[in-house]
């Protein structure tokens, strides 16, 4: 019996840690978060985005808007299908229009975006399921 209490503590304290890590870094990356631009909607934040990443926009076609993840509710994923006559970066701008997707998280201020580099579902998990009152 001593054998599973030990393995079960040991279960709990690296649930512990990794959850911990997970908030900690989630509150590292609130004040450029909250240095971002805030939009009432990740709709408006998408179309914002490709206003300043494309030039000669003809048409935007909003292909997926939701939670990233159901658990997670203030994470949402936008997909849009753009035509415009470039992309501001240099590349190609395909014939059938570009894919672009991007994640957006709720603050308390609105919605803002997050870079994939910033580990979007982290930041979401980490402000969501800890009970972060800037959510």
């Amino acid at each position: 019996m001593n054998r599973w209490w030990q393995i079960a503590l040991g279960v709990l304290l690296v649930l512990a840690l990794v959850l911990g890590g997970v908030y900690l870094y989630a509150r590292a990356q609130m004040p450029a978060l909250r240095g971002r631009t805030p939009y009432a909607s990740p709709e408006e934040a998408m179309q914002a985005l490709i206003a300043d990443q494309y030039s000669g926009v003809q048409k935007v076609e909003i292909v997926r808007s939701g939670p990233d993840m159901p658990v997670v509710g203030n994470l949402w994923f936008i997909e849009a299908r753009v035509w415009a006559d470039a992309r501001r970066d240099g590349k190609a701008m395909p014939a059938e229009g570009d894919n672009p997707g991007c994640f957006f998280l709720h603050l308390s201020q609105g919605w803002v975006f997050v870079p994939e580099g910033q580990y979007p579902e982290l930041l979401g998990i980490g402000l969501r399921l800890l009970g972060d009152p800037s959510v």
